[in-house]
């Protein structure tokens, strides 16, 4: 595990502290994201990996099929070739379904990386990463949480919260703090 020094950003925090003190660099200490990433791509079953949005269809949603008029359901058996659960729902009855590929969000993430050229014939594909850090998760005692992140491709079994390091639960200094440690 490393430590990571960075400072605070001046967008939002300004160089300096009310007292007109330099802002203390942040610490963390985190694994490589890079070989985290990596191992946690291999391990996934290439099947629990959307690479693209999924359809969302009746057979997710049989109540939707259930609600239509008997000639809705005949219609949607025919479509469907004998198999209405196939059959892929309108628009307007889409839903977010119970992993991250089926949302609008993905989708809209898949239609930005179509428009990048293809690379040996292929599209790029999109991995959409998600970074949580919850100090509910650290102990009573502890000045930092863990950090943690999911690859929100993964679907089923393979999606999972994975270690990333640790971050400090407050900010290097309040105000108030250093205005105290100024004192001395």
């Amino acid at each position: 595990m490393d430590e990571y020094s960075y400072q605070l950003p001046e967008k939002f925090f300004g160089k300096e502290d009310s007292s007109g003190k330099q802002w203390l660099p942040v610490k963390a200490y985190a694994l490589d994201i890079k070989h985290v990433l990596a191992k946690a791509l291999l391990d996934v079953d290439p099947s629990n990996f959307a690479i693209r949005p999924k359809k969302q269809t009746y057979g997710l949603r049989p109540d939707l099929f259930e609600k239509e008029d008997d000639f809705v359901q005949e219609h949607l058996t025919e479509v469907g070739h004998g198999n209405w659960k196939s059959v892929a729902l309108s628009e307007e009855n889409e839903f977010l379904l119970s992993d991250f590929s089926t949302g609008s969000y993905f989708k809209a993430v898949c239609a930005d990386s179509d428009k990048y050229p293809l690379v040996d014939g292929q599209r790029p594909i999109p991995i959409c990463l998600a970074v949580f850090s919850d100090k509910s998760l650290a102990t009573s005692n502890s000045s930092e949480q863990p950090v943690v992140f999911s690859i929100l491709n993964c679907t089923g079994k393979d999606y999972q919260m994975l270690f990333l390091g640790y971050a400090p639960i407050t900010l290097p200094y309040s105000d108030e703090v250093s205005h105290n440690i100024n004192m001395y």
